[in-house]
């Protein structure tokens, strides 16, 4: 089967996310969640903009993995799935596999759709059960950072937030202000909350990693298969 996950099982927990990256600020992301020795959850994408390849940040979707940050499927170019061809689906999760073997050795077994769809898609469902995949992760915070707007999402997360509830924050590592101010103020804003933090699995007591991934082979050296090309953002 496959779980809906929609928010945090322990008291007091918030599971910090971010969809769409990485990017180069990622790493300032993945800096302050190690300084305030914090685990989240990175929804990561292959190539959802033309000026944007995984294989391009196969270093730090490595770094993500190895200080023990979940890494979860957010599909090769982010469409919308429930509006496209079973083989489109097919190649939307298979061509993003592809790409966590080389750089990881391991593909996710949690996936969060775009736009939060597919719930409402029984076959789509099913194909992803075939796939193994176990866990859809969706949120209950939305901070709307992609809006570009740094005092709504303060707000949106504090009004989220104000009734210490765990939850699941959504957020996007595709913008620098997410990566520059928004994790700091999210950081301090939970810590006086007395808020602790963890990923989207650990949350939901989730911690056998082979919940998370499927363990499939060593990671490969990078050659001239890591690329992205015009054609594969399929529209």
């Amino acid at each position: 089967s496959l779980k809906l996950i929609q928010s945090c099982k322990r008291e007091r927990t918030l599971a910090l996310t971010f969809g769409g990256g990485p990017r180069s600020w990622t790493q300032t992301i993945l800096d302050e969640l190690r300084n305030n020795s914090i685990k989240a959850t990175f929804f990561v994408n292959g190539h959802s903009d033309p000026d944007f390849c995984i294989y391009d940040y196969a270093e730090i979707i490595l770094q993500m993995y190895n200080d023990g940050h979940q890494i979860a499927h957010h599909t090769w170019s982010h469409p919308h799935l429930g509006q496209v061809s079973p083989d489109e689906i097919k190649y939307q999760i298979d061509w993003l596999d592809v790409a966590f073997l080389k750089i990881l050795g391991v593909t996710p077994r949690f996936i969060r759709l775009p736009f939060g769809e597919a719930m409402n898609y029984p076959e789509l469902r099913e194909d992803l059960i075939r796939r193994g995949f176990k866990f859809f992760a969706l949120w209950d915070v939305d901070t709307n950072d992609y809006l570009g707007n740094v005092t709504n999402s303060e707000i949106l997360f504090l009004n989220g937030i104000n009734d210490t509830n765990p939850h699941i924050i959504l957020s996007n590592d595709t913008l620098k202000i997410t990566a520059d101010e928004l994790v700091p103020f999210y950081i301090e804003q939970a810590k006086n909350l007395n808020y602790s933090f963890d990923t989207v699995a650990g949350c939901n007591g989730i911690h056998n990693k082979n919940y998370w991934y499927k363990f499939i082979r060593e990671l490969q050296q990078r050659d001239k298969t890591w690329v992205c090309t015009r054609d594969d953002i399929h529209g």
